[in-house]
């Protein structure tokens, strides 16, 4: 949960950074943290193996090493560390499922073909991304990005029909 809150607020800080940087606009800042999730997802699993510290076997590297039988680490302690990871790993997709979710609602209120085209790429590879991983506590927050970037246009399309059709009184 912490990493989760630890990585949605990098993207946050980094698309505030956008938007007081001379950008201006709040499509900008969300497209900046939008493309930080993208980019920097695919390197969440080595993260979490070197944060965990899990261990790696070691390749033989010449014969005499094949043959010399290395003592294994303690089942306990690989899996106790593989649990640990995995905790990063929820955390960490959960974070940039928050941040990539709350980039889309931007995206879609933008309404800029480029902004539609980055909301739809969002959408599929979170969507495609959550096939990977077999636990539900980590395909839950990115199926959750990806169907609120389908969403979002729709969404958005009828909360301005709706202003829209009716006056607020003042």
């Amino acid at each position: 949960m912490f990493v989760g809150a630890l990585m949605a607020s990098v993207h946050g800080g980094a698309a505030a950074w956008h938007a007081t940087g001379g950008a201006g606009a709040a499509a900008g800042a969300a497209a900046s943290a939008a493309g930080v999730v993208l980019v920097f997802s695919p390197l969440s699993e080595p993260l979490v193996a070197r944060l965990g510290r899990v261990p790696a076997p070691a390749l033989p590297q010449t014969t005499a090493d094949l043959v010399r039988d290395e003592p294994q680490p303690p089942r306990r302690a690989v899996y106790a560390r593989v649990v640990r990871a995995e905790q990063f790993l929820t955390g960490l997709l959960g974070g940039a499922a928050i941040a990539a979710a709350s980039s889309e609602g931007v995206l879609a209120a933008d309404g800029r073909t480029s902004a539609i085209v980055l909301l739809a790429v969002l959408a599929l590879r979170f969507s495609v991304q959550a096939r990977l991983y077999p636990a539900v506590r980590q395909r839950r927050p990115l199926l959750t990005a990806g169907l609120r970037g389908f969403a979002a246009p729709a969404v958005d399309q009828l909360i301005a029909e709706t202003h829209s059709q009716s006056p607020c009184p003042r």
